[in-house]
C-alpha cells in the first residue's frame, strides 16, 4: 500500500494488533445474553429512529422516502446494503482516497 494509505489508515485508529489472533473466545458462555441485550437495546432505539428512510437520486436529485416497515418485510432492504458495500471506496469520499464526498443537503 503507499504511504498516503498507511497514513489515512493509522489517523482513522484502523491499525491491525500485533498481537495474532483473537483468543478470548469462551465456548461456556450462553449467546443468548448477547441476544437479549441487543434486543432490548434494539427495542429501547426503535422510537429514536424514523419512521421512513430518506433516498436521494444522485442521477436526478430526486429524494424519495421508503418506510423502514417496507424495507424490513421485503428484501429491498439487503439490495440497498448490498448496493452501497459494493460501491468502490474511492468513489464514496475523500477519507478512503477519492475526490467525492458527502452530498451538500
Amino acid at each position: 500500500p503507499s504511504d498516503r494509505f498507511q497514513v489515512q489508515y493509522k489517523n482513522s485508529g484502523l491499525e491491525i494488533e500485533r498481537s495474532g489472533y483473537f483468543t478470548g473466545y469462551d465456548s461456556e458462555v450462553q449467546p443468548g445474553i448477547g441476544n437479549s441485550i441487543a434486543s432490548s437495546v434494539a427495542a429501547f432505539l426503535a422510537p429514536i429512529f424514523p419512521s421512513t428512510l430518506a433516498i436521494l437520486n444522485q442521477t436526478t436529485g430526486a429524494r424519495n422516502e421508503i418506510p423502514w416497515d417496507d424495507l424490513r418485510d421485503s428484501n429491498d432492504l439487503d439490495l440497498l446494503l448490498d448496493g452501497l458495500l459494493a460501491s468502490r471506496a474511492s468513489d464514496v469520499g475523500s477519507s478512503f482516497g477519492g475526490k467525492g464526498g458527502c452530498p451538500s443537503r
